[in-house]
């Protein structure tokens, strides 16, 4: 039992790294498989996985420059009044109506990544057509209303999903900064990953006040992540992002129709 919940640690942190995004939406599929808990017992144990070896990776951006933190804040803000929403609708829906809920938010997530994968190899847009746009002189985020609004949305819906579905948030962080914003894609995903790991403490707080939290489960699945993310922080460039986002995309959609089998199993016994 532990040695699995380790392996399964170690697969959340390795693709936490390689994509800034895609831990957290494979953390809570992989602790309903291992340890066969229910979605709101494994959704804190997921988040504080996701939360820590996110934190451990946004260190090396943090140094290098690359996060824009004033706009992880501002996320992670709206992100902290939104989660607690979604932890008290989480205990309020079975486990199984949010496991299906999961596996269609996976499967849409695999079609995104999938065609964003298809034209990795593009040109980044006009930064004239992005809503945030860095200073060439400063290097920082130009602030507008329109800027703002872009992150607060952005932040609003990690929060809720972070609570409702115990992911990190990144699957929507991630395309949402690739889209409002001119940031290269390794800021992108530095930046992402502060933010995931701001989100996610809320949604921790929220749930462990709630309903407490499984440490016999939670620190072998932890101790993978962190460790993964710790080992795993030079791969991320040295992999194709084509081809890291393909495989993920592939991965994602493979994990969401075995929830759907398993989940609308359970509910049709």
């Amino acid at each position: 039992m532990v040695t699995t919940l380790v392996a399964a640690g170690i697969v959340v942190g390795t693709v936490q790294v390689l994509t800034g995004a895609g831990g957290g939406i494979l953390a809570l599929p992989l602790l309903l498989f291992a340890a066969d808990l229910n979605v709101q017992t494994a959704a804190p144990i997921a988040l504080m996985a996701v939360a820590t070896s996110a934190a451990v990776a946004s260190v090396s951006g943090l140094m290098a420059g690359i996060v824009r933190y004033r706009a992880a804040f501002v996320m992670a803000a709206f992100g902290w009044v939104a989660s607690p929403a979604g932890v008290w609708l989480a205990h309020r829906i079975s486990s199984n109506v949010l496991a299906v809920l999961f596996a269609l938010v996976m499967l849409r997530n695999g079609w995104v990544v999938w065609r964003r994968s298809r034209s990795a190899a593009g040109p980044r847009q006009d930064s004239r057509d992005c809503a945030c746009v860095l200073s060439p002189v400063t290097g920082r985020f130009t602030w507008t209303w329109r800027c703002a609004s872009a992150f607060g949305r952005t932040g609003l819906a990690a929060g809720f999903l972070s609570g409702l579905l115990g992911v990190g948030g990144g699957f929507i962080v991630v395309p949402s900064l690739a889209k409002h914003t001119n940031l290269p894609m390794q800021a992108i995903t530095a930046t992402s990953l502060m933010v995931i790991g701001l989100v996610s403490l809320a949604a921790i707080g929220s749930s462990a006040a709630l309903h407490g939290v499984d440490w016999r489960t939670a620190m072998p699945f932890m101790a993978g992540a962190v460790g993964a993310t710790l080992v795993a922080r030079g791969l991320g460039g040295r992999i194709q992002a084509r081809w890291v986002s393909a495989g993920f995309a592939a991965l994602c959609v493979a994990v969401a129709l075995v929830l759907l089998y398993r989940s609308f199993g359970q509910l049709m016994a």
